[in-house]
């Protein structure tokens, strides 16, 4: 009877101590999921962020011989983003531009301004980690 109980009593713990670890490692592999997910947002908001101030500066560096720019597409030097940023124009200040990309306003504070909006996907499963709009007058 002895014996008996030893060996239900020693099963029991093996199967508790297995549950234990399992939860254990369940936990550790979510936390190591969670610091890549922040890992690559925060890759992601950089490039989005470098990327408007690219087509930004494309836009200052254009003559008034060219067409304006209306979409911008970039991979960063590892290849693991793309990053694409389509511009909408507002107001009579890029009449000359010859894009479909145009709004008319009637206000003058939002005349001369650019409608942005930003996507950087992963190359990887090519899922979207970060879209912003913004607006920008260069």
């Amino acid at each position: 009877m002895k014996r008996g109980f030893v060996l239900i009593l020693t099963i029991f713990i093996l199967v508790l101590f297995s549950y234990f670890v399992t939860m254990i490692l369940s936990l550790s592999s979510n936390t190591s999921e969670t610091a890549i997910q922040q890992y690559l947002y925060s890759q992601a908001k950089l490039l989005a962020r470098s990327g408007v101030e690219l087509a930004v500066l494309m836009i200052q560096d254009r003559n008034n011989s060219q067409p304006c720019l209306e979409e911008l597409s970039v991979i960063d030097k590892e290849k693991e983003f793309n990053t694409t940023v389509y511009i909408n124009y507002v107001g009579d200040y890029w009449q000359d531009c010859g894009t479909k990309n145009f709004w008319k306003t009637t206000s003058s504070d939002s005349n001369g301004s650019i409608l942005v909006d930003v996507y950087v996907r992963y190359l990887q499963n090519g899922k979207v980690i970060y879209h912003r709009k913004l607006t920008q007058k260069p």
